[in-house]
């Protein structure tokens, strides 16, 4: 109990002085002004101590100090309309703030920043949304999401962002696994399905569908007692079956089924044998036959030694000097040896057969021998003093007495003084080849490959620095031809020289106004840097070296010929830029905005390569960096456009089309352009023609189109599509994600929806036993689910018309089996025929006909429910 309280003592002396360390180091930094550094050391002083004042009054002082640096940022950005940045701010604070409160320091946080944060949070997440749902109306999922991600951390509870979420991940996924279904890939569409259940429930009909995968993937085996070649094996038999039945019957393969010999009706045998037909109308996929050709035991007779050694006495005796020491004394003693094993010996021959077409899908003969062994001392007195050796009498001594008092005899010995003293059974021994046997059924081997590892040079193991030069190092796998794979080699290699040339962010440049609109550009990082390698025309190839899949390369610069070369062409750009923005400047007075801003972004295009430097230059007499006024006036292009409508709200019904075209129009201060992409988006689904272009009076008309919603209201938003006004303004995918940073206010029309109605027809079919109404009631709840109402066959506004037929099958072994031929099919109310389709393998199978026609129908209902009227619904789409 001491030791512990000293311990206690001993940690709350070294908390207490790490964090009296800590507030002095975070003095110092407020002493520096550099209050956020002196926070955080005061932070980490109350962790370690939560009881030291001088700590907790450092951090409210320094903590504050920081928080409203952080809000001030916040309130900045709001002020500027910068809803990103204003959001980020925000949370950024309230985390810093929630941080501080967890160590009890309060700190002041004014509640009016969160009735503007929630006002930044609307009008940003609000455009995050419709961007999100764009880019599911263009099934581009995994962009949206993205989207959709970045909404649920900011507010999980968004709208319906969790089903968008869902959509995004889950669709690519449903798709490729209804794909998989369709090829008969039945095992990979099951775990797709599953994958999908497990992340997302009940999507779509991935639950039935996975049951229908399993259902038509699964192999169904009937395992046969296994034969044997002599009377002698039938106990091996008996186990061997046993034991084969238990496991794979636990086995975690959801496609192999098994099924016991005994609990199959003896009508699938003929003359005694299995018939194949029967076992496959009575829906068994294979089966499994055997013989045991042999199995013996041998079992060993211990055999027991008597081994001659010495018991080992240490004693302490006085030598010449009268000093104490030890000296052994040995006493011949005796103790046994006791060896012998055990072994067992398996062949079996076997096969697994289909019964569709006879055809052996597996087949082996198994012969292997193991055995188990026994090698043991035992010894009546004290083990570790026996020593091995050898004595010819007890009573007296003798030249041939031996002691082995060593390292390795007495080791030896030990080690059979402690080893095991059972051996295995023969049966146990045998039951191992069980094992064996559900591992050939169940799986199979893969082979692994193996490479050489090769000496590489010096400059492929560390990228070398070389005075005056830049250098770049990169490799590249071996894909496609010698010269492919070089180039791509080389590009790499330049690129990885331009990373070594380090530049700062210019305060007057565009990508530092871009960076304070928007955030750090990431475009900028990845495309910008590596453009550098345009200006390593002098560059000079030093070294290459390639392996079997791979190919390297070592290039080098003088740093001399970079900067003067980067000056020249720097020069040439700005020139090229500067008329860029004087022909923009014309189109714009010429009221041709759409030219004007493919001119102000070509311009941009010039001095990509600079955009992150000052690129100053002198027009009309006028100093001006050209990179600003382009990026500037190209901006206030997309701030003066527009697009309105007169409409804000129809109604239509469910499936049909609007009675007259909605008209859009697109202005730039206040007067119609002609040539403005615009596009549309329905939330309810998608689009036929979702993109139009601006006539002569700046209008374009909404090609209307059968909408199709469960939702009873949707909207139809139209907005100026910037994706491609920039597209058609210049090729350079870096420049248009400049501008595409920019979000334009589009304009929306509600949609009131009403429902359609459906009618089922049984076309001549009588109801016998109550069909009709089983049909009727899975049809009238799959129809209300999907959001239709049901009508009478004359007044509905679809009709999906059923009808079927039996045909007698084949018989074999006392059983027969039945099959119903379907035909489904879709009719509008002009009688046109829009979905139809026909089945004819639905089956039953029972002891005589009446039996196989009860399960056929009710195959027929499952078929119906799962499927069938699902996809005739579907096809009203």
């Amino acid at each position: 109990m001491k030791k512990i309280f000293l311990l206690l003592v001993v940690i709350l002396l070294i908390a207490g002085c790490a964090s009296k360390r800590n507030v002095k180091k975070a003095a110092k930094f407020e002493e520096a002004g550099l209050y956020q550094d002196a926070a955080e050391y005061y932070y980490i002083a109350v962790k370690k101590k939560a009881s030291n004042v001088d700590a907790k009054l450092g951090l409210r002082k320094t903590g504050q100090q920081t928080l409203d640096k952080k809000l001030s940022d916040f309130s900045l950005a709001y002020k500027q309309s910068d809803y990103q940045k204003s959001v980020y701010n925000y949370l950024e604070a309230d985390n810093y703030y929630n941080k501080i409160k967890g160590v009890g320091v309060e700190l002041s946080f004014p509640e009016y920043y969160k009735e503007y944060y929630e006002e930044a949070k609307g009008d940003y997440l609000n455009k995050k949304y419709i961007d999100g749902l764009d880019k599911l109306n263009r099934e581009d999922f995994s962009s949206a999401l993205t989207v959709f991600e970045e909404i649920r951390k900011i507010d999980a509870n968004y709208k319906d962002v969790k089903e968008q979420l869902i959509i995004a991940r889950y669709e690519p996924m449903y798709r490729d696994a209804n794909q998989y279904l369709d090829n008969n890939l039945f095992r990979k569409a099951y775990y797709a399905f599953d994958n999908i259940i497990k992340g997302a429930g009940t999507y779509k009909q991935s639950v039935t569908l996975k049951e229908v995968a399993l259902n038509k993937g699964t192999i169904t085996i009937l395992i046969t007692d296994l034969d044997f070649s002599m009377y002698l094996y039938k106990s091996a038999s008996v186990t061997i079956t046993s034991k084969l039945k238990s496991q794979l019957g636990k086995s975690e393969n959801p496609f192999i089924r098994v099924i016991d010999q005994s609990a199959i009706n003896s009508s699938i045998y003929e003359n005694g044998q299995i018939s194949l037909k029967a076992a496959n109308l009575a829906g068994i996929k294979a089966v499994f036959v055997g013989e045991i050709n042999r199995a013996t035991e041998k079992k060993g007779k211990p055999k027991r030694t008597e081994k001659r050694g010495y018991i080992k006495e240490i004693k302490k005796v006085k030598n010449d000097k009268g000093e104490e020491i030890e000296k052994p004394e040995y006493h011949k003693t005796t103790y046994y040896e006791i060896e012998t094993d055990n072994s067992a010996t398996l062949e079996i021959n076997y096969k697994l057969v289909s019964t569709e077409n006879n055809e052996i899908l597996i087949s082996d003969l198994i012969n292997i021998t193991r055995s188990d062994e026994m090698h043991y001392v035992t010894f009546s007195g004290e083990k570790n003093k026996l020593v091995p050796g050898y004595w010819k009498s007890m009573d007296r001594k003798s030249p041939e007495d031996v002691i082995k008092d060593n390292s390795r005899d007495v080791s030896n010995l030990r080690d059979l003084l402690n080893n095991k003293q059972e051996i295995k059974s023969t049966s146990i021994i045998m039951q191992k080849y069980l094992l064996i046997l559900i591992v050939l059924l169940v799986s199979c081997t893969a082979k692994k490959k193996t490479a050489e590892f090769e000496a590489l040079p010096d400059w492929v193991k560390q990228k070398p620095y070389i005075a005056g030069y830049y250098t770049g190092v990169a490799s590249v796998k071996k894909v496609g031809i010698s010269a492919e794979y070089i180039a791509k080699a080389r590009q790499a290699a330049l690129a990885d020289m331009a990373e070594e040339i380090s530049s700062t962010v210019s305060a007057t440049s565009v990508l530092h106004t871009i960076e304070t609109q928007y955030g750090l550009s990431e475009t900028y990082d990845q495309t910008i840097k590596v453009t550098t390698s345009d200006y390593f025309e002098g560059f000079e190839p030093v070294d290459f070296f390639e392996t079997e899949d791979s190919y390297w390369v070592y290039f080098k610069v003088s740093q001399g010929t970079y900067h003067e070369m980067k000056e020249k062409k720097k020069k040439e750009a700005i020139l090229a830029a500067s008329a860029k923005y004087q022909s923009g400047l014309q189109e714009q007075k010429n009221n041709k905005p759409k030219e004007a801003f493919s001119f102000y972004l070509q311009g941009l295009q010039a001095i990509k390569a600079y955009l992150s430097e000052e690129t100053s230059t002198e027009l009309n007499g006028k100093i001006i960096d050209i990179g600003n006024e382009l990026y500037s006036a190209a901006n206030q292009i997309l701030t003066d456009l527009e697009i309105k409508t007169d409409v804000s709200l129809i109604s239509v019904k469910r499936g049909a089309r609007y009675d007259k075209p909605l008209t859009f129009r697109v202005l730039h201060n206040n007067k119609p352009v002609s040539g403005i992409p615009v596009e549309f988006t329905f939330s309810g689904g998608y689009l036929k023609n979702d993109r139009q272009i601006t006539d002569i009076e700046g209008k374009v008309q909404f090609e209307n189109q059968n909408m199709f919603s469960k939702q009873p209201k949707e909207q139809l938003i139209a907005a100026i599509n910037l994706k491609d006004l920039t597209q058609k303004a210049v090729d350079d995918p870096f420049i248009r994600g400049l501008i595409l940073k920019r979000s334009l206010k589009p304009v929306s029309v509600q949609i009131n929806l009403i429902a359609l109605s459906l009618a089922l027809v049984l076309e001549d079919k009588p109801c016998i036993n109550k069909e009709c109404e089983r049909i009727a009631g899975i049809f009238n709840q799959i129809a209300n689910e999907s959001g239709y109402k049901l009508n009478n066959k004359t007044d509905a506004d679809y009709l999906i018309e059923l009808s079927y037929y039996t045909r007698q099958g084949e018989s074999a072994g006392g059983l027969t089996s039945v099959y119903i031929i379907t035909e489904l099919k879709v009719t509008d109310t002009s009688k046109k025929i829009i979905w139809s389709r026909k089945t004819e393998d639905i089956k039953g199978v029972g002891r005589n006909t009446n039996e196989a026609n009860e399960k056929a129908f009710d195959e027929l209902l499952n078929a119906l429910n799962r499927i069938l009227i699902k996809q005739a619904i579907d096809a009203i789409k």
